[in-house]
């Protein structure tokens, strides 16, 4: 799981899932506040996975 192909892969299917999630989002849930909380808390996880990975990086850069 801590592959770099594995994060990889998983951000281009959860791209192509909020891509798909586009138009419903504009259509119908545009006044949902449930929809608007679950992209607020998605939008911190993924910013914690990158600062995360980020890190794992740096210090790998560093130890060579």
């Amino acid at each position: 799981m801590g592959s770099a192909l594995f994060w990889k892969r998983l951000h281009m299917v959860l791209f192509f899932a909020w891509v798909a999630l586009l138009p419903p989002t504009l259509l119908w849930w545009r006044n949902s506040i449930a929809y608007v909380v679950l992209m607020s808390w998605y939008a911190i996880a993924i910013g914690h996975v990158s600062s995360w990975q980020a890190s794992r990086a740096e210090e790998e850069a560093t130890e060579e």
